[in-house]
């Protein structure tokens, strides 16, 4: 199986993205067994707080869709570079130094 670079790192942010957001529901749903709120603090509002846990992921999701259909775009037009050709008047007027690979 060949994978590309930008798909690995698509896959690595992907697995990042759903531990994050199981970890942030998990707590936003913990607090629904919170003790009742005292004079000192606020009420626990469940409903709100699982909305706005989940809110973030839906836009993060969407963007990944689109992220992912782009790399899967952009491989199957076989143009693969590891980096976009800067013109000469771009670039820095600093030397930089060239290693061999």
């Amino acid at each position: 199986m060949n994978i590309s670079l930008a798909s690995a790192i698509f896959w690595m942010a992907a697995l990042c993205f759903i531990v994050a957001e199981v970890a942030i529901v998990r707590s936003a749903v913990a607090a629904r067994g919170a003790p009742p709120a005292t004079g000192t603090l606020p009420p626990v509002h469940y409903v709100e707080d699982v909305v706005w846990a989940l809110l973030p992921a839906v836009g993060l999701a969407v963007v990944m869709l689109l992220t992912w259909s782009a790399i899967q775009k952009h491989e199957r037009a076989g143009s693969v570079s590891p980096a976009p050709v800067v013109s000469s008047a771009l670039r820095s007027p600093f030397p930089v130094p060239r290693f061999p690979l």
